[in-house]
């Protein structure tokens, strides 16, 4: 794309040598970490390029650390443009502990996007090992009106013992609230964190997701060991009928067009997935949705045979 073509094209009153390096930064590279500390002693850069190279923020140990991030956003001299011109926010190996990202959330004006990957750890107490949710969800607020995409992933920092159940704690058995976010379109996230570590006591699905949301895709969900895994399944599956009964699903979410599901590691045997996914299939199609599976390999438990999809 040429810079005079690019839609920020106050750039071309700054310096040849900026002007390629900006393009190149931001266009062909996608890295535009080195712009940062540029724009802090060159005035005429955050003047005509700060929705440029403030659109998107990625925080992760080969970028941004929490720490500088939360800088840039609170305590540089621009922190008030960097707030609002943010509109893309990924956050790599986060820790659920950490306040960074409720910070964060709190400066932003006009944030779209969303993706947070969780890295969640635990030790014999079960202690850092969950996901805040009910203050995730507070925090959301901030970003209700303008958010229109949200990510939410996890992964264990340390080995997972599928052996035995984690110790008992009150963060798991909360489903987020999501009707705030009156923007959002788009939603990834797994059964795990949206409707809590278990779904038996969650509230209607309905109750808890965006108004205006189109698509929603439950992705891979991980278990602290498999019976409960299994047991969270049967507990989706009725909320997914609660869902559809007397066209609630209608009423909450009018706009909702469908539901992707990854089931990859979900069931104990093939025979058992097929039949599960056809009961989520049948109800999805009734209320007019279309299902989409996405599956990324298929586990039988009973002979550890991975099927390829």
């Amino acid at each position: 794309m040429a810079l005079r073509d690019h839609p920020h094209a106050s750039l071309l009153g700054l310096p040849q040598e900026l002007i390629d390096m900006i393009v190149f930064k931001t266009v062909e590279d996608g890295d535009k970490s080195d712009l940062f500390d540029i724009s802090r002693t060159c005035s005429a850069l955050r003047t005509a390029s700060l929705p440029l190279i403030y659109e998107r923020f990625r925080c992760s140990p080969n970028n941004f650390d929490e720490e500088e991030l939360l800088e840039l956003f609170t305590k540089s001299p621009f922190a008030t443009d960097v707030g609002k011109h943010a509109k893309i926010l990924e956050m790599q190996f986060l820790d659920p502990w950490d306040d960074t990202l409720y910070r964060l959330l709190e400066c932003t004006k006009n944030l779209k996007s969303l993706y947070l990957h969780y890295c969640l750890k635990y030790d014999d107490d079960g202690k850092g090992c969950c996901v805040d949710t009910r203050r995730l969800s507070k925090a959301l607020r901030h970003v209700g009106h303008s958010l229109v995409e949200m990510r939410i992933h996890y992964r264990f920092g340390n080995r997972l013992n599928e052996t035995k159940e984690w110790p008992e704690s009150d963060l798991k058995h909360h489903a987020m609230d999501l009707r705030q976010l009156v923007a959002l379109r788009a939603l990834t996230i797994p059964t795990s964190i949206l409707l809590g570590w278990r779904p038996e006591e969650a509230p209607m699905l309905g109750s808890i997701l965006p108004p205006n949301l189109t698509t929603l895709t439950f992705i891979r969900d991980h278990s602290f060991n498999y019976a409960r895994f299994l047991a969270n399944l049967k507990s989706f599956e009725t909320l997914l009928l609660d869902f559809s009964r007397n066209q609630r699903l209608a009423q909450w979410t009018p706009r909702l067009e469908s539901i992707c599901v990854q089931n990859g590691y979900w069931l104990e045997t093939k025979k058992d997935w097929e039949g599960r996914t056809d009961v989520i299939r049948r109800i999805l199609e009734e209320n007019g949705l279309k299902y989409i599976e996405s599956r990324v390999g298929l586990i039988d438990w009973s002979t550890h045979t991975m099927y390829e999809q």
